[in-house]
């Protein structure tokens, strides 16, 4: 078993928008759907990471509204880097425990149903361009590692063999080869300590679309011989 944490309920507002450059600091204008309209002002010392003004940017804020983080460009294609999972503070990258999930999808109008899962984050690295240099975008995974058999070592197991599909594609275009490197499973199932170390020793490029919200929307190598 793998030692799961709940994804927190206490999040504050995360989405789309305007970044300005106040005299003292910044104002985020959302224009998202759930956020439409929201404005937030905050101190220089407010914000954590790289931050730019611009028209359409990706960004969260805590719950109180006094912090701002995850600053990155909302869309456009972009060269990355993976940089680590992530973790609660002091303590090494996890799995989440994700409660079912059912709707009615805002853009098609067609019910969806996700069933509980565990998930993991991806936190990737912008490396090509100077205006954005540093800022980080997450992508998210489902948590689908398994002991093999007997062993020490892990494999790709779950039932949603598409979710296992894009693990395993990720790890490959990150460096990793399944077919002739193997992953340590540990007494309580995290893998995700001794991955990342794996993953930050291959230094791979990779390339990303952004798909207008901040979110990932295709990922891939990026073309042979790059550096930033």
């Amino acid at each position: 078993m793998s030692t799961p944490f709940n994804v927190r309920s206490n999040a504050g507002p995360r989405g789309f928008g305007e970044i300005r450059k106040l005299k003292a600091g910044w104002k985020v204008i959302f224009q998202d759907y759930k956020n439409e309209g929201l404005e937030l002002t905050f101190d220089k010392d407010q914000v954590d990471g790289p931050i730019m003004a611009g028209k359409l940017m990706a960004f969260s804020a805590n719950k109180e509204g006094d912090k701002l983080f995850g600053v990155r460009p909302a869309d456009g294609t972009h060269f990355v880097k993976f940089s680590r999972f992530t973790s609660r503070k002091g303590m090494p990258p996890a799995p989440r425990n994700v409660d079912l999930r059912s709707g009615v999808a805002r853009k098609t109008g067609n019910h969806y149903s996700i069933p509980a899962h565990q998930e993991f984050t991806s936190i990737l690295e912008i490396v090509g361009s100077a205006a954005h240099k540093g800022m980080e975008m997450p992508y998210n995974l489902w948590y689908v590692f398994e002991r093999y058999e007997e062993t020490n070592s892990a494999q790709f197991g779950g039932t949603n063999k598409a979710r296992a599909r894009d693990l395993v594609e990720f790890l490959e275009l990150c460096g990793f080869d399944p077919q002739s490197e193997s992953i340590n499973y540990p007494g309580d199932g995290n893998v995700l300590p001794g991955l990342e170390a794996i993953l930050q020793g291959k230094k791979r490029f990779l390339t990303v679309v952004l798909n207008g919200q901040g979110w990932i929307d295709s990922i891939a190598s990026a073309p042979e011989g790059y550096k930033p």
